[in-house]
């Protein structure tokens, strides 16, 4: 399984395709997407999609707010998702199958659904509410508003 994390929003987001030069710090933003955006389109109705590339880690998180901060002031509200795609995989006592459910504790959930989707003001925006994009393995997305 592959995850694949990407920001969706109603107008094109500025790309950051430097890794080592820049604010960033090691972060890619980029229109080029791996994953077809189809796979995003699953998820998000918004109409332009940048696929995100990073390691979490609190300076990298800042950055992104940063970066999030600088974007807002051109849209209304930029969605982050974290998705994995691919076949199955085994996590401890959680398996993802392929077949687009979840098993956990002999629960079935339906992952096309989003069983985590909150929201948040770009004021009230912390590091820490980004720490799901470096362990979450359901699709989870962070809808950040101005």
């Amino acid at each position: 399984m592959s995850i694949f994390q990407f920001l969706a929003s109603d107008k094109p987001l500025k790309e950051v395709k430097d890794l080592y030069e820049g604010n960033l710090n090691e972060i890619e933003i980029t229109k080029d997407m791996y994953y077809s955006s189809e796979y995003a389109k699953e998820y998000s109705n918004k109409t332009y999609f940048s696929q995100l590339k990073w390691e979490y880690t609190e300076p990298r998180a800042k950055s992104i707010i940063d970066y999030l901060k600088i974007e807002l002031k051109k849209l209304d509200e930029i969605e982050i998702w974290s998705i994995w795609l691919g076949e199955n995989i085994e996590l401890d006592d959680h398996i993802w199958l392929s077949n687009n459910k979840w098993v956990d504790d002999d629960v079935w959930l339906d992952y096309r659904k989003p069983p985590g989707i909150d929201s948040i003001s770009i004021s009230e925006l912390s590091i820490q509410d980004l720490e799901f994009l470096g362990k979450s393995y359901k699709p989870t997305c962070l809808i950040v508003n101005k």
